[in-house]
């Protein structure tokens, strides 16, 4: 078990590609006042990123 707990509520939804969990999670956290972090967003970033850099190489 984990000693680390969050302060703040964490609300974590999977599912396939395409159905529509972004904008559920967009749509609950502005209900919610909660803050959302796409990581979708941050994986293609990241990819992006590795991508350009492997191109100079």
């Amino acid at each position: 078990m984990n000693s680390y707990q969050n302060k703040f509520p964490v609300i974590a939804i999977d599912g396939t590609a395409c159905s529509g969990k972004g904008t559920l999670a967009k749509k609950l956290s502005n209900v919610l006042g909660f803050d959302h972090l796409d990581s979708g967003v941050l994986y293609r970033i990241y990819a992006y990123e590795f991508l350009k850099t492997k191109k100079k190489n």
